[in-house]
């Protein structure tokens, strides 16, 4: 698949396809970015990536 036909996570670092991004992948509530699911944290806010959760809850 060509890299620009999938989504980016986590600045680059690894691409999914479509298919698994909808499944194991989700975005930040508070800043948007695409995170992998089992890495998010659930808060009254949504789904957050660490620095946000670490931001409003460190």
């Amino acid at each position: 698949m060509p890299r620009e036909e999938a989504t980016c996570v986590e600045g680059g670092m690894y691409f999914a396809c479509a298919r698994c991004a909808e499944i194991h992948l989700t975005h930040c509530s508070r800043c948007g970015e695409v995170i992998d699911y089992d890495e998010a944290y659930s808060s009254p806010y949504g789904r957050l990536c660490e620095c946000c959760h670490d931001d409003l809850f460190g």
